[in-house]
């Protein structure tokens, strides 16, 4: 669309995530007078004179007017109305209505006429973030963090007064050019917070801790979004610290630090930290190893941390040396692997199982199983000391530095003891043959268990086994394990999950479904055993998750 002049640019233009933004509206130039009066609606809103339109989307419009009372020029958001669209618009209203902030956008009026719901915001002269990165590239370093430290004072003022945005990202950000002092021809740009259409629930401010009553919501715009809002966790100020990384990354880049063809694509690449930046932003980069953290719990706890850290790389870049209290850019975190596990769950296939007749017949898994807020990471990248071992194991790091656990023979971990539950494992095989050992007899030689055997040249199986030496008989056909190509460029731990839910037992390898036996009641221990052949693997993450009926 034709942007030649960005001045009188709209306020704020996204009522939904994913609809519009300020840099892909049709914003009017040297409209004639003719273009004008063809973009002004054919709609009485009581109290102001509709002018022209500065903004249009999918959601709605929104256009420079003059409120008669005050005889002052607004931005005026207009949407037809409907239930969905009143609900929006007054949350935002009694959203915007609490904060009064230098970096957030005023919001002066909200009302309704039989056909429409409007806002009448302030009005801003300038272009929003997105914007100007699409015309002028990357920014530098200094000016990057000028302007995100007022957008951290911001998001920190909104935080104070039980706010959380939940959709921080260029596009949501507005330069606006002041002057200073008494030359008028001296001027800084000042940035506004826009659209905070997704902070509410209801009628009600999102708490930082949400109640049981505001249930969590994947809302956002997958680029921006922390890993713990694509799950479905509730979001709080870590989450709009995420997001504020990845602007701060694609500022100083010019590109967004995770790409991909759709939204899993790209959730799915946010297990880790992305490509580091050149060693010139290194002060930054330390910076944004706390932001960008997969886990929220080591990320910045507060805005006044990260505005510190910007005042000292501002101020004085040699003294920028601290990234994490005893934390790992790359440690493991429970996080990681239910993101996984939410990717892959996202293109389930289902594979043709042939069973012979003399063993148990397969069932189809359970569906009304959730996993719950109950989890626990068996391997932290930290210690071993829960792991028996029958063979060689150790911690080491993998190409990216990560801690792994390495080995080669068999590991044993203890899980919890409960009915429903999931266990997760990332795994690179390398050229070993690997079996993850589950529903383990209690007396571990006298009964049957199930094995999942993994082999780069025989592919992916399910079966049982007398013991852990026993002969393997496998239960469905053969599933490929993946390509040299296909993995190239990619993190080599492909995903084995577990699953006890409802009597029955399930497994899958790289989201494909092996297959579902009834459990057949006799004790079992509460272990998962992991065995390697013919080579070292290693281990990237091994996650427990309790599960529970769906509501």
């Amino acid at each position: 669309m034709n942007r030649s002049s960005p001045q009188l640019t709209v306020t704020d233009c996204e009522p939904t995530p994913n609809i519009c933004s300020t840099a892909d509206l049709a914003i009017p130039g040297e409209s004639s007078d003719l273009e004008r009066t063809a973009n002004v609606p054919a709609v009485m809103i009581p109290g102001y004179e509709i002018l022209e339109l500065i903004g249009q989307g999918g959601f709605g419009s929104v256009y420079k007017a003059r409120q008669y009372k005050l005889d002052r020029l607004v931005a005026l958001k207009l949407i037809t109305a409907s239930d969905t669209s009143v609900d929006q618009f007054q949350s935002e209203a009694i959203t915007l209505a609490q904060l009064c902030h230098p970096s957030i956008v005023s919001i002066y009026d909200y009302g309704q006429t039989p056909t429409h719901v409007y806002l009448a915001m302030e009005l801003l002269e300038g272009e929003d973030l997105a914007f100007r990165m699409k015309r002028d590239g990357k920014l530098d370093e200094v000016r990057t963090w000028q302007y995100l430290r007022q957008v951290a004072e911001g998001l920190s003022y909104a935080v104070q007064h039980g706010v959380v945005h939940r959709d921080v990202k260029p596009s949501n950000l507005f330069l606006t050019s002041v002057s200073t002092g008494s030359n008028p021809a001296k001027t800084s740009v000042d940035i506004k917070i826009l659209d905070f259409g997704l902070a509410m629930s209801g009628h009600r401010v999102t708490a930082l801790v949400p109640s049981a009553e505001q249930p969590p919501l994947a809302n956002g715009t997958p680029a921006f979004m922390a890993p713990e809002q694509h799950f479905g966790a509730k979001a709080d100020l870590r989450s709009d610290l995420y997001a504020l990384g990845v602007t701060a990354y694609q500022c100083l880049t010019g590109q967004l630090p995770f790409v991909g063809l759709n939204q899993h694509d790209i959730m799915i690449q946010k297990h880790r930290l992305p490509v580091p930046l050149p060693p010139s932003l290194a002060n930054s980069w330390k910076i944004l190893e706390r932001m960008l953290n997969p886990d929220p719990r080591h990320r910045f706890q507060t805005y006044e941390e990260l505005i510190e850290r910007i005042d000292e790389l501002l101020g004085n870049p040699s003294e920028v040396t601290e990234v994490s209290a005893g934390t790992r850019p790359g440690a493991i975190s429970v996080w990681r692997i239910l993101l996984i596990a939410a990717a892959f769950a996202a293109i389930l296939s289902y594979v043709v199982i042939s069973w012979p007749s003399d063993l148990p017949r397969p069932v189809e898994p359970p569906s009304n199983y959730i996993g719950d807020e109950i989890s626990e990471a068996l391997f932290d990248g930290a210690t071993l000391e829960k792991w028996a071992s029958a063979g060689s194991w150790w911690i080491g790091e993998d190409d990216e530095g990560t801690p792994v656990l390495k080995g080669s023979g068999f590991g044993r971990r203890t899980i919890p003891n409960s009915s429903h539950f999931r266990v997760v494992t990332g795994v690179d095989i390398a050229n070993a043959t690997v079996e993850v050992h589950f529903a383990v007899p209690a007396e571990r030689n006298k009964g049957t268990r199930h094995v999942i055997r993994l082999s780069k040249t025989d592919g992916v199986q399910l079966g049982r086994q007398q013991g852990e030496r026993g002969a393997f008989r496998p239960t469905n056909n053969a599933v490929e394990f993946p390509s040299a190509n296909w993995l190239k460029d990619r993190r080599p731990y492909l995903e084995v999950r577990i699953e006890r839910a409802g009597g029955i037992w399930s497994a899958w390898f790289h989201g494909h479904h092996l297959g579902s036996i009834r459990d057949d009641d006799t004790p079992k221990s509460s272990e998962i055993l992991i065995g390697a052949t013919g080579g070292e693997i290693a281990i990237d993450t091994v996650v427990y998750q309790r599960l529970k009926i769906r509501n």
